[in-house]
């Protein structure tokens, strides 16, 4: 379980760039966004005025800045003290920071090039159905950088040459709450109910974009159950149909996620359907023969053992273009039958 640490003002705060002025209630930002879908992520949430600290606040908001997993900033009402936090964050890590934003913000000239998420803040509140729709989109962002290598910072991004600065045994500041237990953390929820969570939600899959949650879900049953193969299955799966941070990573990211099932001498169909589809889209994104060889060995052993009528299809349709490249097909897959045997 990892720890954010949450740049923002808190309470109702006078937002001076709107015409007319507005008060804004940042709690409900916090509250009813950042918080639930951190924690629905796995992690420890924490803004600065939940910090237990003996001296001035300075010190464990800097070690916070510097040692958290993820930093969310809100800038919203243009308040300057978020504003030079984020600048820090960006100076000390370069990755896993995330921007918002109320709509009305109006962004400095260094801050336009930042991906930055905005909402809509209503005053008092935050409408329903927005709330929802920025809590998707917050889903998407921190399940993307948690797994990308991509700085986010801008200081990094302009001088790669730049080291991360680290300090030896820096412990982040959790929020008030009872000791901390010396075992390892645990979810929130049981696994059965994260489990019932996973499926409902990729029942709803309709595009890339909406695998963000159900990978959510699965890294934190990972944490409880990390040799289940159905479990490292999904997770493979979920991670290529993510498509981030792009679609030739997440292949290559869910095949290293499979390899710990032995797919290549595994009699699981499940996990050697996986290993070929991952191949397959490989084979079609980077047109590397070794992928090719992996898609058609898989499916291969499907159809020996009845399991995938859609092998036979997708090989007698690939045949073609390998054997136009002078590498038959029976010589990939190791048989000294001819097709035609083969589909008998």
């Amino acid at each position: 379980m990892g720890n954010c640490f949450v740049i923002m003002g808190f309470g109702e705060k006078t937002d001076f760039q709107s015409n007319p002025q507005r008060v804004l209630n940042l709690n409900r930002t916090y509250e009813d966004i950042i918080k639930p879908v951190v924690e629905e992520a796995g992690q420890t949430c924490v803004r600065a005025d939940e910090i237990i600290h003996s001296t001035v606040i300075d010190k464990p908001m800097y070690d916070n800045l510097l040692s958290a997993d993820l930093v969310i900033a809100d800038l919203s009402t243009a308040n300057v003290n978020a504003v030079y936090e984020l600048g820090i964050r960006h100076a000390l890590r370069p990755q896993r920071t995330i921007v918002l934003a109320e709509n009305n913000f109006s962004f400095p000239f260094d801050l336009n090039h930042l991906s930055i998420l905005k909402y809509e803040h209503l005053g008092k509140e935050i409408g329903f159905k927005e709330v929802m729709r920025v809590r998707r989109e917050l889903t998407k962002k921190i399940t993307t950088l948690m797994d990308s290598p991509e700085p986010d910072s801008p200081v990094f991004l302009f001088i790669p040459s730049l080291q991360p600065a680290s300090l030896p045994k820096a412990q982040a500041i959790v929020a008030a709450g009872p000791p901390a237990p010396s075992s390892a953390p645990t979810d929130q929820k049981s696994f059965a109910e994260l489990l019932a969570s996973f499926r409902a939600e990729k029942d709803g899959v309709k595009a890339p974009e909406d695998w963000a949650i159900p990978l959510a879900l699965l890294k934190r049953l990972k944490t409880m159950q990390p040799d289940d193969p159905y479990i490292l299955q999904q997770l493979a799966l979920a991670t290529y149909k993510f498509q981030q941070p792009d679609k030739k990573t997440s292949l290559i990211n869910a095949k290293n996620i499979l390899n710990a099932l032995a797919p290549q001498a595994s009699s699981d169909a499940e996990t050697v359907g996986l290993w070929g589809a991952i191949h397959k889209r490989l084979w079609e994104e980077i047109a590397n023969p070794e992928d090719l060889d992996e898609a058609v060995r898989a499916h291969a052993r499907l159809i020996e053992v009845g399991r995938d009528g859609n092998a036979v299809k997708w090989m007698e349709d690939t045949q073609r273009p390998v054997e136009e490249a002078g590498r038959p097909v029976d010589a990939l897959t190791g048989s000294k039958h001819d097709s035609k045997s083969r589909r008998q």
